[in-house]
């Protein structure tokens, strides 16, 4: 059985990364047997790169037809339970003939975030950002801005996930786990989220002008593609304003000024969210999802 919350992943030109939002057939396996069976599954995510963040359904039988294989897992510790409501809160739902509704409210559309180029010809996407971190093969690491991030995503309940710059595939799916633990921690209260981001944003340092970040680049990847020093993670994260101080220093302070007591990364974020959500790619997910005690269990 598959349940409302199960994160998958789907492998074949690309890897891709969901989360399930209701089940259909797929939650009783009793069901797939029947005559004329639905067999597609609705899903959220970030659809593709010409699109945006929509909640949708998927043929499961026809991707496979194409080649496309997938992996479930199920999210196992407490804190993950409210990533759904967050990825429902920021998704429009789009009909299998196109058409693209949102009642109800007025968050902003989240666009795929992909050849953003400069004049320069520089691509400053977060696409570009999170294949850079891809090509590397290595996780990237959930330091001060990793946590700055989670408490500015679990606060916007009332606005967009990202208006102007847009998302990733595996970057949303991972914020949405990380601000449900901020949500989970903070006791849902959203005047104590609201403090942690306060707090956060005055520790945080001084970023780079605009100017080098938009007007300087580097060569990234087998194509030798120009990327924006503004898309890469070590010249977009500030940091806190003290490198005497790491993630766990600053995590410390602003649980034990919200809750009274202190807390680090480690204590509140399962592992396979030890990790920067903004530059996260599907392979180092699904890679971090599987390692044991990762807070997920993968179930198909």
């Amino acid at each position: 059985m598959i349940l409302r919350g199960d994160v998958l992943f789907r492998q074949g030109d690309f890897h891709h990364t969901m989360i399930v939002t209701d089940p259909k057939c797929y939650g009783d396996v009793s069901a797939l047997t029947k005559p004329n069976a639905d067999q597609s599954i609705e899903v959220i995510h970030a659809a593709s790169i010409d699109t945006a963040v929509y909640r949708e359904l998927i043929d499961i039988p026809k991707s496979e037809a194409k080649n496309n294989t997938f992996t479930f897992y199920r999210p196992v510790a407490p804190s993950l339970r409210n990533a759904v409501a967050y990825a429902s809160l920021w998704a429009f739902y789009r009909a299998p003939g196109g058409k693209v509704t949102r009642a109800g409210t007025k968050v902003p559309l989240t666009r795929y975030s992909y050849d953003q180029l400069l004049e320069s010809g520089a691509d400053r996407s977060r696409y570009s950002g999170a294949q850079a971190a891809r090509h590397s093969d290595q996780a990237p690491p959930f330091e001060f801005d990793a946590l700055y991030r989670a408490f500015k995503w679990a606060s916007r309940m009332r606005s967009a996930f990202s208006e102007n710059r847009g998302t990733t595939c595996c970057a949303f799916i991972t914020a949405c786990f990380q601000a449900s633990v901020i949500d989970h921690y903070m006791d849902g209260s959203y005047a104590k989220v609201s403090k942690g981001l306060e707090l956060l944003t005055e520790l945080r340092g001084e970023k780079l002008p605009k100017e080098k970040l938009e007007g300087e680049w580097v060569e990234s990847g087998p194509k030798k593609k120009k990327i924006a020093l503004g898309a890469l993670r070590e010249f977009s994260n500030p940091g806190g304003f003290s490198s005497r101080f790491d993630v766990n220093d600053y995590c410390k302070f602003v649980t034990k000024e919200i809750l009274g007591r202190e807390m680090t990364v480690e204590d509140m974020f399962p592992s396979a969210l030890w990790v920067d959500a903004k530059f996260n790619y599907s392979k180092n997910f699904e890679r971090m999802l599987a390692a044991p005690n990762s807070g997920f269990k993968r179930i198909l």
